[in-house]
């Protein structure tokens, strides 16, 4: 038997305690160890070759990818034991647990399995303290999503004991494991405080604490299907009075809010009632299956609103009120929601249940609900499954009218389905586009028909050929229209489909009767789409339509009021109007909700740009990574050193912005050095060269710059720029009402 320390500490030892340092003293082995030893811990046990591959060696084709992991695998064989790392077919690898012994993995199965006090013992502290891997940034980006993870589970299991044993009576060790929690993570002081207030409490009015009623299990430990399943934490079981009032509330919705027609036109949010899915609390104790959990929080989301009758909030605002507190009519009133669906997932036994109750946010009323309980074998197919029914029956529950297909069950492999799940897991995390493609490709290399996995390869792939991504737009973005134009063909509902390929005729393909039909499709089909709204509002701009596009973005704010991105989009939006005080508001507001954020720091460094403060203004948007507003900002206070110096680091960029170097030359006063950058751009499809139409024509339009003292780009007249503007077929725009 083998050991492996990964909590606390980094080691590798036979059963005799003799350290195999020819693991543990070379850093990629180690790696790749832990990564199988903690990879390998949930699920079947296995993790794919490209995964892995992905994760170590993400700037090597595949084949050199493939040859540097058989070495790796040689060497562990060697230093383990040939039969300490299994395969399972050609492209799975995994460790025997019989040969291999991994804390991290013990771990997992105790907070599975809810032994709570073994979890605290096992946890030793951080996942590989102090380790670096050079070379690749993805790898450091799981370690330290599974330092997070780990630290999080040890110190939630630490202030769960010390619950128990105050629910017990036994002081010291509440006191024990409330300690133990701050031990594990600073950040649980506050909650140990809590129990030790409440352990006073306790110690004073010993009679006073409050029980609670164990669902009813069979002796096999199943769930008894007739009783009432555990309500959950935030809400009591509802009386038939309540019911009724909440069916006068759904009737006075259906009166008064909701359109029976067709969905609201793109340019109004309608009148339709809105709702709120609250993120789906999780009382698994299940870590291994959290990504299962977040699937389903997004395909509830995703689903509901792609049926068009209902405005669901983005999960922007939901994230930014759900970890507050706050009671549930406060929630609805931050978000400006007319309901709220609580979904609630947990397990008894073998079997997984999930709860869903759509509540009136004013009076706390149940309005519907649903209960489905599977078993673990299931949970997948559950996952598939349930947003699609849940969305219908919501929709028709608002809308007795709507005529829905019925949902019809798609014969999707479970393996499928998982990798999909696991690349959505990752999907807001920054970064890691390798890893999250191979469990895309992973996806459609079981299901090659699976629309969503070919639309979230193409997201990806787009984010990678974009403004901010790591790839030249001419390697990536055709091979994403390829997949997007996949996944519409399968399924021509996926608005999110509509709007990404939208974004690539506009930002690559420079079509732009394409990429606004596209935009609207997506609407269309789903009206609450927030993003679709931001990026239709910006090719409005782009197309010299500012006002109808400014409409779109203050629509999106509508939809998702607590984002601060829109809010410093509207600001700098604003100024282009001339709207001083709205952008002012707007900046505010903006940096009130999300001060550190890249959209934010570009309205804050204008408005200090605006007031003089030229470098403070450039080194906040050097700060943020917007290098090519930070040169031009030094070209313009002077600093004509510091600007080539940004201008020399944008040049060198893969997908590098044209446009902007072309600004700062201009400044600098190099025209023929700006011109021949725009050219450039016209030759590398530059995405960036969208703006130039905006830029060129902003005084002709009678548009404001972004700073009363921004410099403009001017250049109206001259005859090579007059050239790119006609090669990119731009349309007149329709005349300004007077």
């Amino acid at each position: 038997m083998i050991a492996v320390r990964l909590l606390g500490a980094q080691s590798v030892a036979t059963v005799g305690g003799a350290e195999i340092t020819s693991v543990s003293a070379q850093p990629k082995r180690m790696a790749l160890l832990a990564f199988l030893g903690l990879a390998t811990g949930s699920g079947d046990g296995f993790v794919s070759r490209d995964t892995i591959q992905a994760l170590f060696w993400p700037e090597s084709d595949q084949q050199h990818a493939r040859n540097s992991l058989n070495q790796f695998v040689f060497q562990l064989r060697t230093a383990l034991g040939s039969d300490a790392l299994v395969s399972r077919g050609q492209d799975r690898l995994g460790l025997d647990p019989a040969l291999v012994s991994v804390d991290g993995r013990e771990f997992r199965a105790a907070i599975a399995g809810g032994d709570l006090e073994r979890a605290v013992t096992l946890y030793g502290g951080e996942v590989l303290p102090g380790f670096h891997l050079g070379g690749s940034v993805e790898w450091e980006h799981w370690l330290d999503g599974e330092r997070h993870w780990f630290r999080e589970q040890a110190r939630e299991a630490a202030l769960e004991l010390a619950r128990q044993a105050i629910g017990s009576g036994d002081r010291t060790a509440a006191v024990r494991w409330s300690g133990r929690a701050v031990e594990i993570d600073a950040d649980a002081a506050p909650a140990a405080e809590e129990l030790r207030a409440e352990i006073q409490e306790v110690e004073q009015h010993p009679h006073s604490g409050s029980g609670g009623v164990p669902p009813t299990i069979r002796a096999g430990g199943a769930p008894d299907q007739a009783a009432e399943p555990v309500p959950s934490r935030r809400r009591q079981p509802v009386a038939f009075a309540a019911l009724l009032i909440g069916c006068l509330v759904v009737v006075g919705l259906l009166l008064t809010g909701l359109d029976r027609g067709s969905p609201p036109s793109v340019d109004t949010l309608g009148t339709g009632p809105r709702l709120a899915i609250l993120p789906v609390e999780d009382l698994t104790g299940d870590s291994a299956g959290a990504y299962l959990v977040e699937g389903l929080h997004s395909a509830l989301i995703a689903e509901t609103g792609r049926l068009g009758r209902v405005l669901v909030t983005p999960r922007t605002s939901i994230a930014a009120v759900h970890d507050r507190g706050l009671a549930l009519d406060s929630i609805a009133a931050a978000l400006r929601v007319d309901l709220v669906l609580e979904p609630v997932v947990r397990r008894i036994g073998d079997s997984i249940g999930v709860e869903i109750r759509l509540l009136d946010p004013v009076s706390g009323e149940t309005l519907w609900d649903k209960r489905s309980w599977t078993s673990r074998a299931n949970w997948l197919e559950l996952v598939e499954r349930l947003p699609k029914v849940v969305a219908r029956e919501i929709t028709t529950q608002m809308d007795p009218k709507a005529e829905l297909a019925p949902v019809e069950p798609r014969p999707l492999d479970p393996a499928a389905v998982a990798a999909y799940l696991r690349g959505e897991a990752l999907r807001h995390v920054w970064g890691l586009d390798s890893l999250k493609l191979a469990h895309y490709d992973e996806a459609l290399r079981i299901e090659p028909g699976y629309a969503e996995a070919h639309l979230a390869r193409a997201r990806v792939l787009h984010n990678a050929g974009g403004w901010f991504g790591h790839r030249a737009a001419a390697s990536a973005l055709p091979e994403a229209v390829t997949a997007l134009e996949r996944a519409i063909e399968i399924d021509p509902d996926l608005a999110e489909a509509h709007l990404v390929l939208a974004n690539l005729k506009f930002h690559y393909f420079f079509d732009w009767a394409t990429a606004e039909r596209e935009y609207r499709v997506a609407l269309e089909i789903n009206p609450g789409l927030a993003e679709a709204r931001i990026h239709y509002g910006n090719f409005l701009r782009a197309m010299r339509r500012v006002e109808e596009g400014v409409r779109q973005i203050e629509l999106a704010r509508d939809l998702d009021p607590l984002d601060g991105d829109i809010w410093a989009e509207l600001a700098v939006q604003y100024n282009t109007l001339g709207r001083s005080e709205a952008a002012r508001v707007a900046a505010a507001r903006a940096a009130e909700l999300a001060p550190e954020s890249g959209a934010v720091m570009l309205a804050n460094a204008f408005r200090l740009y605006e007031r003089g403060d030229v470098a403070e203004a450039a080194a906040m948007m050097e700060s943020a990574g917007r290098l090519a507003f930070a040169a031009k900002m030094h070209a313009s206070g002077g600093s004509r050193h510091r600007a080539l110096q940004l201008v020399d680091s944008l040049e060198g960029m893969a997908n590098r912005n044209t446009l902007a170097i072309a600004g700062t030359y201009l400044v600098l006063g190099d025209t023929a050095a700006a011109i021949e950058w725009l050219e450039r751009g016209w030759d590398e499809r530059d995405s960036n060269l969208i703006w130039l139409n905006s830029a060129v024509h902003s005084e002709v339009d009678g548009h404001q710059p972004m700073a009363s003292n921004w410099p403009r780009f001017g250049m109206h007249g001259h005859p090579r720029v007059q050239a790119i503007l006609a090669r990119m077929k731009f349309p007149e725009p329709p005349p300004r009402p007077r």
